[in-house]
């Protein structure tokens, strides 16, 4: 991996992985693995390429799963590093479109999710759950249960008090949304409604 035509932004070491991120918004994966069935220590695991500058962010997955999944599937993702979603992977590309890549009987199956308000950043994953917040200042979920339809379905939105100033966070049966110098509100995550605030 040869990152000498911009400068290298950070460095995280993973289990069997590191992810490094560069000035251009690219984000690379590179296997450290030996496991059987790895590619070579050193490959480079997958890609992504953002806006110039643009942070990606997110957990980072495992490389068994990055090795076992076609990349050709998830090549345009843009942003933020893919996240597990169940067995497979979400992202999003920073306009507003989310895109998951899941297991249907031994396949590889993709689900877009077409949003008209760009993110306010990262997903917050839990299962086959999404959550979202938007830069409109909307707070979403979306779902694609097992044995469900071939796409992911909105279960519920909701407006959010003030613009969020970062992407959505999953604390037990809370999704929890910062608003900066507005503090931060819990919403239930089954369904959306506001369950309390702080200001800190």
């Amino acid at each position: 991996f040869d990152s000498a035509g911009w400068r290298l932004e950070s460095v995280t070491v993973d289990d069997g992985m590191v992810v490094a991120r560069t000035s251009d918004g690219g984000v690379h994966a590179v296997n450290t693995g030996t496991s059987a069935g790895l590619p070579r220590p050193g490959s480079v695991l997958w890609s992504r390429r953002g806006a110039a500058g643009s942070a990606a962010s997110g957990p980072i997955i495992d490389s068994e799963l990055a090795a076992r999944i076609p990349s050709s599937i998830y090549t345009d993702a843009g942003l933020t590093t893919p996240q597990r979603f169940a067995d497979g992977l979400a992202w999003s590309d920073g306009t507003g479109e989310i895109s998951v890549v899941a297991s249907d009987s031994g396949s590889w199956r993709r689900m877009d999710f077409e949003n008209s308000s760009p993110l306010a950043g990262p997903l917050a994953v839990r299962d086959h759950s999404v959550f979202a917040a938007t830069r409109r200042g909307e707070l979403f979920r979306l779902d694609n249960p097992p044995g469900g339809p071939s796409a992911l379905q909105q279960t519920w939105r909701t407006v959010l008090p003030f613009p969020p100033a970062a992407g959505p966070f999953v604390v037990g049966n809370a999704v929890v949304v910062s608003f900066g110098g507005d503090g931060m509100t819990a919403f239930s995550a089954l369904d959306g409604t506001e369950i309390g605030r702080a200001h800190v």
